[in-house]
């Protein structure tokens, strides 16, 4: 699934490269500790060329002991803003 244009930005200025090095791991390591056969996914999360999947993020969040908006915290902010916005909206109504 392709990720909203909107969103790019924020997913670009993730934590997981950051949070990967604190751990003393490397993209290998990630690999292998969550079950994946390729290799490169964990370089296209760090880089934003892809986000991961809800499985892959709550696995990201228990690895790293953090909860998802320490790892994505523009996204998680943006789209905290949005929701709030449209809640407004609709109470307003």
């Amino acid at each position: 699934m392709r990720t909203p244009d909107i969103y790019q930005e924020s997913i670009d200025q993730n934590k997981v490269r950051e949070f990967r090095r604190k751990f003393g791991l490397r993209q290998s390591d990630m690999s292998d500790i969550m079950g994946f056969e390729v290799k490169d996914r964990i370089c296209h999360w760090e880089r934003g060329r892809a986000c991961p999947g809800l499985i892959n993020l709550i696995k990201l969040c228990i690895l790293f002991q953090v909860p998802l908006q320490e790892l994505y915290p523009d996204l998680y902010q943006q789209i905290e803003k949005e929701i709030e916005e449209r809640r407004i909206a609709v109470l307003l109504a």
